[in-house]
């Protein structure tokens, strides 16, 4: 019975690997490698059901992964999981509940910084990393205990959900990378770095398309940061989320004048309300901006009505933006989730959130070619995306009119030209 569980594992993770169909990609002040690894090893859970197995199994090796990306990150650098081809071993000894061993090999699309990423480890051609052995819940716990208050760039003990995020095994107490024993606990990474050759210098125009029906239209979410810090300005105290929210309006106002009209016939735009449509005059014709303010618990657990209008909004929609937290991927993946996608519709997606492209993992690109079955797999969509930390505030609040303004332009820059001149968090855009 046994033996035949693991052949049947064997068919299902044949399909693991994502498509080797990849996108070009354009890194100010940073280049884009291509990272692979081999044989590693690490320890799954049992699905309950075996058609969920090669879900768990991709599931707990991206958990393994992402301390290697906190890593990376120590440098402002980052990476998307690209392909994952699984092996199984065989069921892990003397573990309960039982758990399954499996090897890997993984190849990952890396977004290095040329200013902080240690030139060393590009001409030895590896970057070398240690991770715990996941995900049995026992060697979890274990991991944490071990290292978490030495190796966390906190400087203090972090949340086990959220260690991967903070991991940081450059720190002077941290001595997981020299560290020989306890082998049970962590397994040893080595990322082999190859140059990849499909960064571009220049990114493809897009007013053309965006023009086509005679207006630009876009959907913009706004996350609103209730658990975190708080802007004080004048009297009133502002969520750093709804300061970025009513600061982006402005800037909308500032690049466009003042609306023409509103979904709710609000004269003059303040950031009052959380849910809004406003109407814009430009030099190429008219521009239609949603705009939507949410609470964090919302993008998972999202209202009806938020979910109904975001759809209606996105479906035809030429920007698709959210500033807010990444929620360690979760708020991506929602956030795109939710969008409804229209035949044949280019759109061009700008994801603001720490870390965002770690978490793009083919996210928008899926999404949309499932609108487009027949047509090359990232064909109608561009991506902007940040490879490190980002912060709440003009920040964020300033790229989308960047962007619309660009776009609106009866003489409109490439956008890499744009890129180079806002602040978010060392920028990639990836496109066909």
């Amino acid at each position: 019975m046994k033996i035949l569980f693991l052949i049947t594992l064997l068919i299902i993770f044949s399909s693991l690997g994502l498509t080797s169909e990849q996108y070009s990609a354009y890194l100010p002040n940073s280049e884009l490698y291509i990272g692979t690894i081999s044989d590693v090893k690490v320890v799954t859970r049992i699905a309950n059901n075996l058609e969920d197995q090669d879900t768990i199994t991709k599931k707990d090796i991206k958990n393994q992964l992402a301390f290697l990306l906190g890593h990376l990150s120590r440098y402002k650098s980052t990476a998307e999981i690209a392909d994952i081809d699984v092996e199984i071993l065989g069921y892990s000894s003397g573990e309960r509940p039982l758990t399954l061993e499996v090897s890997y090999n993984a190849s990952l699309l890396l977004h290095l910084s040329q200013n902080d990423f240690p030139k060393r480890f590009l001409d030895s051609g590896k970057f070398e990393s240690v991770v715990p052995l996941f995900s049995n819940p026992k060697h979890i716990k274990e991991f944490n205990q071990e290292y978490n208050k030495s190796c966390s760039e906190l400087g203090k003990k972090t949340e086990s959900e959220t260690f991967f995020y903070y991991y940081n095994p450059l720190k002077r107490r941290c001595k997981i990378l020299s560290q020989k024993h306890r082998s049970n606990l962590i397994e040893r990474i080595t990322l082999a770095l190859k140059k990849s050759g499909r960064t571009r210098d220049k990114t493809p125009q897009r007013s053309k398309e965006i023009w086509s029906d005679g207006i630009m239209k876009i959907a913009a979410v706004y996350s609103l940061d209730l658990e975190e810090m708080t802007i004080q300005k004048s009297t009133e105290k502002y969520d750093w989320g709804e300061f970025t929210y009513r600061k982006a309006i402005n800037n909308f106002t500032k690049l466009f004048g003042q609306p023409t009209s509103s979904s709710i016939g609000e004269e003059k735009p303040s950031g009052e309300f959380p849910e809004i449509t406003y109407y814009f005059d430009s030099e190429r014709g008219p521009i239609e901006v949603s705009f939507f303010l949410v609470e964090r618990y919302e993008l998972k657990y999202p209202r009806r009505r938020f979910k109904k209008a975001f759809s209606e909004a996105t479906y035809d929609a030429d920007i698709v933006a959210y500033a807010g937290h990444a929620g360690y991927g979760e708020n991506i993946v929602n956030i795109v989730k939710y969008a409804t996608v229209k035949k044949d519709h280019h759109q061009t997606w700008l994801l603001l959130g720490c870390n965002s492209y770690s978490y793009l993992g083919g996210t928008v690109y899926d999404h949309i070619s499932s609108a487009n079955p027949n047509s090359p797999r990232y064909q109608y969509a561009d991506v902007i995306l940040t490879g490190w930390y980002y912060l709440f505030g003009n920040e964020l609040a300033w790229p989308l009119p960047a962007l619309a303004q660009n776009f609106a332009s009866k003489t409109p820059r490439e956008t890499s030209e744009i890129l180079e001149e806002l602040k978010i968090g060392r920028p990639i855009m990836t496109f066909r």
